[in-house]
C-alpha cells in the first residue's frame, strides 16, 4: 500500500468520516459539518483490495462519528425509480467475489443505482463502526453541480488506472460508466467511442476533467487534441488547510462532502 497524499491533522475531531474505494484506491476524509469543510485527508492506493488492506486503512480511521462510505466499482447500472434493478445487476456482473447489493435513489433525475461493493468492505466497516451509509461515486456525480451550463457534456475523473465517465445530453443521462486505462490513447479511445455512440460533437461538447490529472500531462495533451472544449471541474467548498495541489484532484471527495452536508 502507497499513501500518494497526506493533507491535514488527522487527529482533528470531526463529526463525519468520508470514505471513496475503488479497486486501487481509498480516498479517506474528515469532514466538519459545522464549519462545511474538509479538515484531512488521506489518499492511499494498492495494488491488491483484500481484507487485510481494507483493515489496515480503517484503522486509521478514530471518528466515533458517521461514516459515508461511497463505491467507486464498475458494477453497477442505472433502471427507473420503483423498479427492481437486483437480479439483473447480479447477472450482468456476476462476480467471482462476495459482494452486497446497494442501491440509492437518484430522484432528481428519476433514476435508481443498483451497484455491488465487496463484501470484505462492508463486513470490516460495519464491525467497527455502527453509524455507517452507503452511497455510490455515481449517485454522488448527478447529484452534483458541476456549474458547466452545455447541452453536451462528458465529465470525467481520473483515480489510478480507472476513469469515470458520466455524459449528459440535452439535459438527459446518457451514460455513467467506470473504465480501466493503461495509456492516455485508452482514454481517447474511449472518448471516441462515447461521441460516436451518442452523436456528439468532438468540437462542442464540453468535456469536465477532474481527479488525478495536470495540464502538463501527457494524458491532458493527448485529450486536447481530440477536445479542444476542457475544462477543470471545480469546488466552492473551501480547501484543506495547507492544501497546495489543484482543487480538482479531490473533486469526488468535494462532491461527497457537498452530498452530505
Amino acid at each position: 500500500m502507497k499513501t500518494l497524499f497526506q493533507l491535514g491533522d488527522q487527529s482533528k475531531n470531526v463529526n463525519k468520516v468520508l470514505c471513496e474505494w475503488s479497486r486501487q484506491h481509498c480516498c479517506l476524509a474528515g469532514f466538519d459539518s459545522k464549519a462545511n469543510q474538509l479538515s484531512w485527508l488521506t489518499y492511499n492506493t494498492y495494488d491488491q483490495l483484500d481484507e487485510a488492506t481494507i483493515q489496515t486503512i480503517i484503522n486509521e480511521v478514530t471518528s466515533s462519528g458517521t461514516i459515508i462510505v461511497s463505491s467507486a466499482f464498475p458494477e453497477s447500472i442505472f433502471t427507473p425509480l420503483g423498479y427492481n434493478g437486483e437480479e439483473v445487476l447480479q447477472n450482468l456482473y456476476n462476480s467471482a467475489k462476495p459482494v452486497v447489493a446497494l442501491s440509492d435513489n437518484v430522484n432528481e433525475w428519476q433514476v435508481k443505482n443498483h451497484y455491488l461493493l465487496p463484501k470484505a468492505i462492508h463486513n470490516v466497516i460495519n464491525h467497527k463502526f455502527s453509524n455507517v451509509s452507503y452511497i455510490n461515486f455515481f449517485t454522488v456525480a448527478l447529484k452534483g453541480d458541476n456549474g458547466i451550463v452545455a447541452s453536451e457534456q462528458i465529465a470525467v475523473h481520473f483515480s489510478p488506472n480507472q476513469f469515470s465517465v458520466l455524459v449528459k445530453k440535452s439535459g438527459q443521462l446518457q451514460l455513467a460508466q467506470l473504465y480501466s486505462y493503461q495509456s492516455p490513447l485508452d482514454v481517447v479511445y474511449y472518448l471516441m467511442k462515447i461521441v460516436d455512440e451518442f452523436n456528439l460533437s468532438k468540437e462542442e461538447t464540453v468535456l469536465i476533467i477532474s481527479g488525478l490529472i495536470e495540464e502538463s500531462s501527457d494524458l491532458y495533451r493527448e485529450m486536447y487534441q481530440y477536445f479542444p472544449n476542457i475544462q477543470f471541474a471545480t469546488s466552492t467548498m473551501p480547501s484543506i488547510e495547507g492544501d497546495t495541489y489543484p482543487s480538482h484532484f479531490f473533486t469526488s471527495i468535494y462532491n461527497l462532502a457537498a452530498c452530505v452536508s
